[in-house]
């Protein structure tokens, strides 16, 4: 599959306008144009151990949002343009994108139907920091996601899920590896009554299959685990289990091998959420691709989001987040890779009014690479002027 089909999503972010807001009397139906102007100081653009480059950037981000709810719909279309400008290293000017839509709809009271379609163009060095902490070169990257989701009730108590995701990642420098993968997942889901507290047991199966230039890896994973609420403003995620991947691969004798791998997959995460302020801690770990390198990696997260209103006016927060990147060595395809990333930061936020609205953020980063013995270290201080108008509310 190729990228062309980005022009689907493109047809249909400019169809929808097309609707006419009198057929939506008594739905919620909304059209939220938007702007940004996103103005940062980073002191290690390129996330160099040695001769850090630093830089002035300005980010010009126009967007436009459509929101289509009824009793049976619910559907959000978003189209976002940067316009991101060096002062000093104008070799890096870009014109990333961002397209995306979501539908879900109940087809009756126990089925329900979800669709999901992305496309992404990006190039900034640390696109993917706070996501993976993997760091990637200038180079354009594009993606594509596309996925579906059924949920069935069977009973009051009793229901289950199926998902079929597909996702591509294509690159214009020969560099970097592209790949593409699909992904099933069925699950199960059942309220436990015997427990004073509202508590469902899960369970899931998952299989995936990612597509690189010199190998492939299919891997499968059974989790197991637990979405209680401990009390008002406590809920707890613990979802554990076993996974098989097995690597097939050429070696240099053109000879094809496969590589069998155990090992465990997990994702546990606590969420408070009070009245003026809300946290949440997540930990997690499972094999993933790697972007712009030709296989997986073991990766492990520790998340922390903290977010608190002080005023009517006024929000803040704080953030911190952890990586390890490890690759299977045993493939000698696949480039090593063995990567401990650190971020954190916080952010003040003042609205002016419902739609207009200033942020003051800053961020620190450190990447040790223990195969290079390397460590690099980066500050990202930015403002951000935010306004939008939404239309027919």
């Amino acid at each position: 599959m190729h990228l062309y089909n980005k022009y689907i999503l493109l047809l249909i972010f400019i169809s929808l306008p097309i609707i006419s807001p009198q057929e939506a009397i008594g739905d919620d139906f909304q059209i939220i144009p938007s702007v940004s102007l996103l103005e940062e100081y980073n002191d290690n653009i390129l996330f160099r151990n040695t001769d850090e480059l630093d830089d002035f950037i300005t980010t010009l981000s126009p967007a436009l949002e459509l929101i289509e709810r009824t009793e049976r719909l619910d559907t959000r279309l978003e189209g976002i343009i940067e316009a991101i400008a060096y002062t000093d290293n104008d070799e890096f000017n870009s014109v990333d994108q961002n397209f995306s839509w979501i539908l879900q709809y109940l087809l009756s009271q126990n089925v329900n139907v979800k669709t999901d379609i992305e496309y992404v163009k990006d190039s900034r060095v640390d696109r993917d920091i706070e996501t993976t902490g993997l760091i990637l070169g200038t180079a354009t990257r594009e993606q594509e996601k596309y996925s579906l989701t059924g949920e069935w009730g069977l009973s009051e108590k009793t229901s289950t899920e199926v998902t079929y995701r597909y996702f591509e990642e294509d690159y214009d420098d020969p560099e970097f590896n592209e790949y593409y993968s699909h992904y099933i997942t069925f699950g199960l889901s059942h309220f436990l009554s015997a427990f004073t507290k509202p508590t469902n047991f899960k369970t899931n199966v998952s299989y995936d299959r990612y597509e690189f230039s010199t190998s492939s890896v299919q891997n499968y994973a059974w989790t197991f685990g637990v979405e209680r609420s401990l009390s008002e403003i406590f809920t707890l995620n613990v979802f554990l289990g076993p996974r098989y991947a097995e690597t097939t691969f050429d070696t240099i004798q053109f000879i094809q091998q496969t590589n069998e791998d155990w090992g465990g997959t997990g994702h546990i995460s606590l969420d408070y959420q009070g009245e003026v302020a809300k946290a949440t801690i997540t930990l997690m770990h499972n094999l993933q691709a790697a972007s712009g390198s030709d296989g997986t990696t073991e990766r492990t997260g520790a998340i922390l989001d903290i977010n608190r209103r002080f005023s009517q006016e006024i929000r803040g927060g704080f953030w911190t987040r952890y990586f390890r990147n490890q690759s299977n060595s045993q493939v000698p395809t696949v480039e090593n890779i063995d990567k401990n990333n650190y971020h954190l930061g916080s952010y003040i936020n003042y609205a002016f009014t419902e739609n207009l609205a200033l942020r003051f953020s800053y961020s620190f980063t450190v990447i040790e690479d223990k195969e290079a013995d390397t460590e690099s270290l980066r500050n990202r201080f930015f403002i951000r002027l935010y306004y939008q108008y939404p239309l027919f509310e």
